[in-house]
């Protein structure tokens, strides 16, 4: 007969090595349920790179069925740290529902893909706050498996250029040297 400290102490190891293995095991369905199959969507996206404060502007996106069988597109998200610098004008097609989680917008549209269909949606945006504005969006089925791409734009507080025929002026600290010390 074992003494109660030694008993104690192999329920404890055993403890340890069953807990241990169930979290290994949750972590990895997890993993692979979430983000070890993405959909097979073909993404683009097509945004300016910079803009004015004021300004609209258009975030184009496409998403593409490449495969033989239809797909099932659930929603897009896009993150905050993109439209943080930006009010949103008009989605378009106008999405079936949208959503605010955490920190990105959910726009469902519930589209089924044909094999070589694609879908098309818009964001018209006007940029309200400079700065460098870079965020993900994701392409999502209705199980929440996707596909992410990242946009960047830059919103200028004021136009570049001349402006009333006089050229304009940067301080020293703004301009960028190259190599060979000459300014671009």
């Amino acid at each position: 007969m074992m003494s109660r400290t030694a008993l104690a102490i192999v329920t404890a190891a055993i403890s340890v090595v069953a807990t241990s293995a169930l979290w290994i095991g949750g972590i990895v369905v997890a993993y692979r349920y979430f983000v070890g199959d993405p959909p097979p969507f073909v993404i683009a996206i097509e945004a300016p790179g910079e803009t004015t404060l004021g300004e609209i502007i258009t975030l184009s996106a496409r998403v593409s069925n490449p495969t033989e069988e239809r797909l099932q597109l659930g929603s897009i998200d896009v993150y905050d740290s993109l439209l943080d610098g930006f009010a949103v004008v008009q989605i378009e097609p106008a999405p079936d529902e949208g959503d605010h989680t955490l920190d990105f917008s959910t726009f469902y549209f519930s589209k089924t893909l044909a094999p070589g269909e694609t879908f098309g949606f818009s964001i018209v945006l006007k940029a309200v706050q400079p700065g460098v504005w870079t965020g993900d969006v994701d392409f999502c089925t209705p199980s929440e498996k996707f596909v992410t791409s990242s946009v960047t734009i830059r919103v200028r507080a004021e136009p570049e250029g001349p402006s009333n025929g006089s050229p304009s002026v940067r301080p020293e600290t703004n301009q960028a040297s190259s190599a060979d010390g000459s300014r671009r």
